[in-house]
């Protein structure tokens, strides 16, 4: 069974975070992300990544939004999590799913490294 983990990229400190630097508020309905200095935020200041249970070549672990290569592709790829006509999962943002059989290799993410973007496209 894969491990639940999460990062959180913070959008007006520009800083990529673990999501034990958090904690989830639920309230009318609704929820919030607070940091643990407890600073009043607004949500939409955070996005939030989950971990695909997957790790690259170099044990490094693969959450949505990194940008891979593998041996199957020549170009780079963002991992997303989408939808098939019968079930969903993290896959390449051109469609094909993650396998475990595949090696991978992080080579940034779409917010620390948007130059990246480019060139998986």
């Amino acid at each position: 069974m894969k491990e639940i983990k999460f990062r959180v990229w913070d959008k007006a400190q520009n800083k990529m975070y673990l999501w034990e630097n958090f904690r989830m508020k639920v309230n009318n309905g609704g929820w919030e992300i607070i940091p643990n200095d407890n600073q009043p935020t607004k949500r939409d200041r955070f996005e939030i990544m989950q971990y695909t249970g997957l790790n690259d070549k170099n044990g490094k672990e693969i959450y949505e939004g990194d940008i891979v290569k593998t041996d199957h592709f020549q170009e780079s790829n963002i991992i997303i999590w989408g939808f098939h006509s019968d079930h969903s999962s993290y896959m390449y943002q051109l469609g094909w799913n993650l396998w475990e059989d595949v090696i991978y290799e992080v080579l940034g993410n779409i917010y620390e490294n948007p130059e990246l973007i480019k060139a998986s496209q």
